[in-house]
């Protein structure tokens, strides 16, 4: 019962994210509006196309936050006093946060106490960039990283100067067959190390190759959709195995003793 309205502004281009889960984003943000708002008010929406970044605003008037919650709203499993009598878990804007910076992202939030809260999303045209803080404090382990981003950087730039197919194809190969050395040094030492859930990490990396094989299958007609998909979830599914799997086993690397004499690696 919320009216709800979307504003488009700019020449529209395809961004390289992973759908699925900025769908989840935005079903969260949505959810918040609904369930902080009075019936009937108004929810806007507006989508921004740059030379350097698409952005999405929402816009409700719903009971807005004190500059004392918005200081605290990412944090996982905050909820206001003011509003743990409406139900909710608290890791609404906490999943928000994390799944846009895993695209390389910005979130931001503004808001004013009985006016309303707006949250605004911003992708970059073109991505992925290494970061900081994906940093697992294992030198030949951030070499990978860094590498697997830079393959995936020229995929990106080859798609958006309209290379041939035969190009494309080149480079996809060179992802598949790093991504494969990548997975195989990273779980031979979680077997050396003996880590309890290599068995998981195992079935991500197949993961990832079977994504890249859904590409190989698709026919001549479908490849710049399928291309599309397989790319965003190439860069999104790296920096999320990165911030939580892959910081998460090196820990555990670091807690048994090990130590990395070089980081020079392929």
């Amino acid at each position: 019962d919320h009216s709800f309205n979307l504003e488009i502004f700019g020449d529209k281009y395809d961004i390289l994210i992973d759908p699925e889960r900025i769908r989840q984003a935005l079903k969260n943000i949505y959810s918040n509006s609904v369930k902080y708002s009075k019936s009937k008010s108004n929810i806007s929406t507006k989508i921004f196309y740059s030379d350097n970044a698409v952005v999405i605003s929402v816009e409700d008037q719903g009971r807005g936050m004190t500059n004392e919650e918005l200081e605290l709203v990412f944090e996982k499993f905050y909820r206001s006093e003011n509003v743990k009598h409406i139900n909710g878990t608290g890791l609404g804007m906490h999943i928000i946060k994390f799944l846009v910076e895993s695209h390389g992202g910005k979130v931001k939030i503004e808001s004013e106490l009985d006016v309303g809260t707006t949250v605004t999303l911003e992708f970059p045209k073109i991505s992925p960039i290494w970061k900081d803080e994906y940093s697992v404090k294992i030198p030949s382990i951030d070499i990978q990283h860094k590498k697997l981003i830079n393959h995936i950087q020229r995929l990106v730039e080859a798609i958006a100067n309209g290379k041939e197919i035969k190009d494309i194809d080149s480079i996809i190969d060179e992802i598949e067959e790093y991504g494969k050395f990548h997975a195989r040094y990273e779980e031979d030492l979680l077997r050396k190390y003996e880590h309890p859930h290599i068995i998981q990490h195992e079935k991500n990396h197949e993961f990832f190759e079977e994504q890249i094989d859904e590409y190989r299958r698709a026919s001549i007609h479908d490849k710049h959709h399928v291309l599309l998909k397989v790319t965003s979830f190439l860069y999104s599914w790296v920096t999320s195995h990165i911030l939580v799997e892959d910081k998460s086993y090196a820990a555990f690397l670091l807690e048994q003793g090990f130590y990395e004499k070089s980081a020079e690696l392929n």
